[in-house]
């Protein structure tokens, strides 16, 4: 069986992974290739923070797909040395509120804010209120975090390492049944296709499936900042969920292993390029994190301490629910998942395996994401 996965996100890649490594015997006539314009984890798979929640989604329609997903994040760290190949590790979580303008004050005691036990780097006296999101127990982890880009390339890897799969480099421009005509004129002969591109899985969805526009009212761009400071001997290992105080100022600071932390903002809406390369950052967005995050440090982050700035998309549905099953004969879609992605590749990438070379999902039901909803 020959399988096309549109998208060389964590979400396709990881697919191709549960593709090459399923538990069955007809597994070794599978032939995947993976395609991309760009490469992989182009997009957002290449520019997110990696943070991994197991129950933060209760009473939504993601719930069990996310639970599933942690677990095989764990799993998958565990197999293949995660901490060693993409900096998988438990990590601890706040939210934490600061005063517009950092205070010089000695703090008072805040029984709330020491439970918390706020990281170093934070200035004490500019902490209004904080408390704990999860709990790094061994015997009931709930949150993680991982190198966005370096799982993906590796999963990519590991799905290669069997020689069941390639990727290749190339823009998806039209569907035949389930065949793929690339932009420049090459064809991909496949008994079955998933799209899995991100953002634009519902572009192609309208122009080459006939399919409702599935579209959110609004594409949200984000926009993040990798810092190092020479000056912080290290970034705690505790995720914090910061605001400011009277303002509009919210940032997701995710400390990494590496010693540098990844720094975002606010979604903001702005329309979707046609591609993933022209999505560049926005001098003023970039501008105002760095502002934001002053009020929790105290201090200016030079230049020097920036690596890297970027902006990705959210790949998002008309509902906000992830959109994953079959579209058509031999045609498949796994797409929508917004900030979820990295989490949510594992359960989607082993559900959708499973559709696609058996029939039919058995590790998770796949109705809440059935494209049908859309057309009923």
């Amino acid at each position: 069986m020959k399988v096309v996965v549109c998208g060389g996100g964590a979400v396709g890649c990881t697919l191709a992974y549960f593709l090459t490594h399923a538990n069955r015997d007809a597994n070794d006539d599978v032939e995947v290739v993976v395609v991309d314009e760009i490469g992989v984890a182009a997009a957002a798979s290449g520019k997110a923070g990696g943070f991994l929640a197991a129950d933060w989604c209760q009473g939504e329609d993601v719930d069990d797909l996310c639970r599933l997903s942690f677990r095989l994040h764990q799993e998958l760290a565990a197999k293949h040395d995660g901490a060693l190949y993409y900096g998988y590790r438990v990590v601890d979580a706040i939210s934490c509120v600061v005063k517009p303008h950092p205070s010089t004050k000695k703090p008072k005691a805040n029984i709330a804010i020491k439970s918390a036990v706020v990281p170093n780097w934070i200035i004490d006296s500019s902490v209004l209120k904080a408390s704990p999101m999860g709990t790094t127990d061994p015997e009931h982890v709930t949150m993680a975090q991982l190198y966005p880009r370096d799982f993906t390339e590796f999963m990519m890897d590991r799905a290669m390492s069997t020689g069941k799969c390639t990727f290749l480099q190339g823009r998806v421009h039209k569907l035949d049944g389930a065949n793929v005509l690339l932009g420049d004129g090459r064809r991909l002969d496949a008994d079955a296709v998933v799209l899995a591109m991100g953002p634009w899985t519902p572009g192609m969805l309208s122009a080459e499936c006939d399919y409702p526009n599935i579209n959110p009212p609004q594409t949200h761009k984000i926009h993040s900042v990798i810092v190092r400071d020479d000056d912080t001997p290290s970034w705690d290992p505790r995720v914090v969920f910061g605001i400011v105080a009277n303002s509009e100022d919210e940032l997701e600071i995710v400390p990494r292993a590496n010693g540098t932390a990844f720094v975002c903002g606010a979604h903001v809406p702005q329309p979707l390029p046609s591609s993933a390369a022209n999505v560049v950052p926005d001098a003023s967005s970039v501008a105002e994190i760095l502002h934001g995050l002053s009020k929790f440090s105290g201090r200016t982050h030079s230049p020097n301490s920036i690596q890297a700035t970027n902006a990705c998309y959210l790949p998002q549905t008309k509902d906000y629910t992830p959109i994953m099953g079959m579209l058509r004969e031999g045609v498949f879609v796994s797409s929508g998942h917004s900030c979820w992605g990295l989490l949510n590749a594992t359960g989607s990438g082993l559900a959708m395996a499973e559709l696609v070379l058996n029939g039919k999902a058995t590790s998770i039901d796949l109705e809440p994401f059935d494209p049908k909803r859309f057309v009923l």
